[in-house]
């Protein structure tokens, strides 16, 4: 049975065995994310016990999207009852890396190292929208008018448009280069203090109001936040879960400008659940940019 089809058959695709599982689900969205994030190290963040477990490239054998394909209805009943000590050497050394970044029986979400984990290279900017007791109906507003302007002021070293992600809570915005840049020029441009994000940071606060930048949270703003951007640093993948402290809480859904500014579209993105994500994968996958360095 292909893993489509087990999906529909199981009913709830994050629990397919009736426990908490993350691999069915994540192989079949991979399929979508390969000229995205082929290339680029990817990260598992397990939800142990209140705990976070994080799972990376720099700890591990790193892992590649495309290797997350390589999960089959066999692999994932082992998943259901046993522990790896126990299978060790029983199963493809593909499978046994995924057990090691997704821990089984527990809720996780899918990061990848958007600049690669090691280097001195740049070649996209990632910015996340962060809020603090703020109604997201604001924070997408604020989201859609950074776009404008990006696409008003035309940084020469930008190329094509932006890029928008829901996280299931708030937004992420990319910025694709036309060529790679050094660590220095984050520093100089980039930097939430620095540049066109300082630029762009002033304007949104004229005219919405309670706009900071950097990574400190504050109660009742907007963070617009780019330091996740530099080679080592993490970012959340299209269609990754958003776990919370109570479980699954939310889905990262890439997003069309068309449907940014769609009055709806955070009830819409409130509602949506990892069953009606493949069921809509292929229109959703359109919304994922492809060709970026």
């Amino acid at each position: 049975m292909s893993l489509r089809g087990l999906a529909e058959k199981v009913g709830d695709v994050l629990k397919p065995f009736g426990v908490p599982e993350v691999l069915l689900y994540y192989s079949i969205i991979s399929s979508k994310l390969k000229g995205f994030a082929g290339g680029r190290e990817i990260a598992g963040k397990n939800h142990v016990k209140g705990r976070l477990l994080l799972k990376r490239g720099s700890q591990l054998e790193p892992l590649d999207i495309s290797e997350l394909s390589k999960v089959d209805e066999k692999f994932l009943e082992l998943r259901k009852t046993k522990h790896l000590k126990d299978i060790e050497g029983k199963i493809p050394k593909v499978q046994e890396k995924l057990w090691r970044y997704f821990l089984p029986r527990k809720f996780a979400d899918l990061f990848y190292a958007a600049n690669y984990e090691k280097g001195n290279e740049i070649r996209r900017i990632f910015y996340d929208i962060d809020r603090t007791d703020v109604e997201r109906e604001r924070v997408k507003e604020v989201a859609l008018k950074f776009i404008e302007l990006t696409e008003e002021k035309k940084p020469e070293w930008i190329k094509g448009k932006p890029f928008v992600m829901w996280t299931g809570d708030s937004f992420h915005i990319y910025l694709n280069l036309k060529k790679p840049v050094n660590t220095g020029f984050y520093e100089r441009n980039i930097r939430h203090d620095m540049g066109f994000t300082l630029e762009m940071i002033n304007e949104l606060d004229r005219e919405f109001g309670k706009i900071k930048g950097g990574h400190e949270k504050k109660k009742g703003h907007i963070i617009i936040d780019p330091s996740q951007t530099p080679p080592g640093k993490l970012a959340r993948l299209p269609f990754s879960l958003h776990v919370g402290d109570k479980g699954v809480d939310g889905i990262a859904v890439p997003l069309s400008r068309k449907e940014l500014e769609n009055r709806k579209i955070i009830e819409e993105l409130e509602e949506i659940k990892a069953g009606d994500v493949i069921k809509n994968l292929d229109k959703l996958g359109k919304n994922i940019p492809s060709g970026w360095l």
